[in-house]
């Protein structure tokens, strides 16, 4: 599993309250050449997704400070760099009933934990790649 075949431009920001959460996301989606920004929280995120144009953003769906489909809201917000970048609800459970909820709060993809390598490989695949012209 190379991340040679991705673009090593591909940007990405993880959201998460738990250090060991983002460590672990961001150790997989590093595998592929994402750069990964991380954020403590949904305050946090939605500061960074508005100072960077992200590729991929996967957010906690229970972030504090401001949770997961607010923040997602925010981010697809029209002055927002971030606006068009792959959003991703990340968390242990998301029922088929909770999905047109948080699709409607902007989330493009789910990912339920525990993570696995081949949904990771995915995400990055579909991701915009927005960042590809700059650095």
């Amino acid at each position: 599993m190379d991340g040679s075949s991705f673009s090593r431009r591909t940007r990405a920001l993880i959201a998460d309250d738990h250090e060991i959460n983002r460590f672990v996301l961001a150790r997989l989606l590093e595998l592929y050449g994402v750069r990964v920004t991380e954020a403590a929280n949904g305050a946090e995120a939605v500061r960074l997704a508005g100072e960077e144009a992200f590729d991929l953003i996967l957010l906690e769906t229970n972030l504090s400070r401001v949770d997961g489909p607010d923040a997602a809201r925010l981010i697809r917000g029209a002055d927002c760099p971030s606006r068009h970048a792959l959003l991703v609800a990340v968390s242990p459970f998301i029922s088929p009933h909770d999905r047109p909820a948080l699709a409607e709060a902007g989330f493009d993809r789910f990912l339920e934990k525990p993570l696995r390598q081949e949904a990771i490989q995915a995400l990055v695949e579909a991701a915009p790649q927005r960042s590809r012209t700059s650095v």
